[in-house]
């Protein structure tokens, strides 16, 4: 973590599967070699399966910025041995309304994914599921979720650094 009250280092929180998609599993490793921040990484381990995503999720409760500049920047190694499209979600509000990110594709190996949270380029269900909303009650984050289009592919994918631009919201 930056020592700031910002989301910096958030791939040394708790993950979990979303039991909604395929199988997997997340655990905090130590690589060797040269990282971007911090000594653990994020490892998150894809099942494969019937359903087309793996999604892992995060709980707790931050206050998003919407600023033009606001974003979410991931340093993510993909291990699964070819191309994969990724996006990020946040879940919003009591009721953990879903706001998902257009995809990005990751190439083998090493990733930097941006996503800005100030347009209105999230899917949700009050857009009928297409890339034209802005985030709605980002002053009342409940989750984030990072979804890999995935399939029946397995492999792993780690997670070197996650920033949300955001402050942890104390009074949701």
């Amino acid at each position: 973590p930056s020592g700031k009250d910002d989301l910096d280092g958030l791939e040394t929180l708790a993950w979990t599967a979303d039991a909604a998609g395929n199988p997997g599993r997340a655990e905090l490793v130590t690589l060797p070699g040269k990282r971007a921040k911090g000594a653990k990484r994020l490892a998150l381990e894809l099942s494969g399966g019937e359903s087309s995503y793996t999604a892992f999720r995060c709980e707790g409760a931050w206050r998003l910025k919407t600023k033009a500049s606001s974003k979410t920047v991931l340093v993510i190694y993909n291990d699964t041995g070819g191309a994969l499209k990724a996006s990020f979600a946040y879940s919003v509000s009591p009721d953990y309304v879903w706001y998902e990110s257009p995809p990005q594709t990751l190439d083998s190996g090493w990733n930097t994914v941006v996503v800005s949270q100030g347009e209105s380029h999230f899917k949700t269900a009050s857009s009928e599921w297409k890339h034209t909303a802005a985030l709605w009650k980002p002053e009342d984050c409940r989750a984030l979720s990072l979804v890999f289009q995935s399939g029946k592919r397995t492999g792993r994918v780690f997670v070197d650094w996650l920033y949300v631009d955001a402050e942890k919201n104390r009074n949701p």
